[in-house]
């Protein structure tokens, strides 16, 4: 395969699963690269893929999402194409659960003018040009009662129309929590309520959405125990739990509850957040990041590792009209199109990406 040297609108968009990777090119091509587990990345049922092979779609991408061990891609035409595991029903083709996973690309039936996508582990959400959210996999698990999953896609009710949609549930089954942004600049969450990660005032879990108590919203996102969102005046909101210092505030309190959103100090001018599982990066308007809560890896992007970022850091890095926090992994994407990685790496992947960088490093090539 040819180098994937950097060029000017090259990348668009990544994903990530637990060990495996999606790029989205703007020409609408997805690569994927890492462990294969059950054919996430296209083209072996198990092993390791070390050099990024495009994946054969019918049409031209557009959005693209992993869950652990699953792959999504919305085409341009609005349809969604799903592959690898789908032990809860994730592929979101009527199969039962644990049934068919696959390394091949396949329809998912029922939807129509889909715009974008988000996935988890377990659960997948797609937002449509009318605004509707469309859901399958697990619905909602809140550890107290039974889990409700579809291996179809099911509408979410009692939601106005949708600008954008966020999940997560860690790495483990169990529990999971959603946000949903409104055109009208509500925020509505809903799922598992422990450590007051829903935003809604009180730890308590619900399974239909509720509207949270703040200003007009223009991006939030979930974390793996908290929620955080942008607010139109540019300022941010955080809650939920604050062990890995994800409250922004300059402490790590462990088993805190933080039930109610509450400003990040000193944060003024943010476009857009993405949040893994224990640590933020928020996009600002004028092309730079601001980053904070677990640095194990190198997360904060500043060149520490090992502990908390407490406040919020700003990478040396400009330019940035996207950026992806995955799982435990960052990217971001710099104008004409440059990909840059920071966080832990996976000692199986050549090049940047086969270590641990404490601040970002450009990807010129993947091969």
């Amino acid at each position: 395969m040819a180098a994937m040297a950097a060029q000017a609108g090259f990348k668009k968009a990544v994903a990530g699963g637990s060990q495996f990777f999606l790029l989205l090119q703007e020409d609408g091509v997805v690569l994927a690269f890492g462990e294969s587990e059950q054919g996430n990345v296209g083209y072996v049922e198990r092993g390791m893929l070390r050099r990024p092979k495009p994946i054969a779609l019918p049409g031209a991408a557009v959005d693209i999402a992993a869950g652990g061990c699953s792959s999504y891609a919305v085409l341009a035409d609005g349809s969604v194409y799903s592959w690898g595991c789908n032990g809860d029903g994730m592929l979101g083709r009527g199969l039962p659960k644990g049934v068919n996973s696959t390394h091949v690309p396949g329809p998912v039936a029922g939807l129509a003018k889909v715009q974008s996508i988000q996935a988890t582990n377990d659960t997948v959400g797609v937002v449509t040009a009318a605004g509707e959210l469309w859901m399958w996999g697990v619905l909602y698990n809140d550890r107290m009662g039974p889990t409700v999953r579809t291996a179809a896609p099911q509408r979410v009710e009692g939601l106005p129309p949708v600008a954008s949609f966020s999940v997560n549930n860690r790495d483990y089954p169990g529990v999971n929590h959603m946000f949903a942004v409104g055109r009208d600049g509500s925020l509505w969450a809903w799922g598992y309520g422990e450590h007051g990660r829903l935003g809604l005032g009180n730890t308590e879990s619900t399974a239909a959405p509720k509207r949270v108590n703040l200003p007009p919203v223009v991006s939030a996102a979930v974390g793996g125990n908290n929620g955080v969102a942008v607010l139109a005046d540019g300022t941010v909101r955080v809650w939920g739990n604050n062990d890995s210092s994800t409250m922004g505030n300059g402490r790590n309190e462990q088993g805190a509850v933080n039930p109610n959103p509450v400003p990040v100090a000193g944060m003024a001018g943010a476009a857009s957040v993405t949040a893994g599982y224990g640590h933020i990066i928020v996009l600002m308007k004028n092309g730079t990041m601001r980053t904070w809560g677990h640095d194990g890896w190198g997360q904060a992007g500043v060149g520490t590792s090992g502990g908390y970022q407490d406040r919020p850091a700003a990478p040396k890095l400009t330019g940035v009209t996207a950026a992806f926090a995955t799982r435990n992994r960052c990217f971001a994407i710099t104008t004409g199109g440059r990909l840059w990685f920071w966080g832990p790496g996976h000692y199986k992947l050549p090049g940047v990406m086969g270590a641990d960088r404490h601040v970002p490093v450009e990807i010129t090539a993947l091969w």
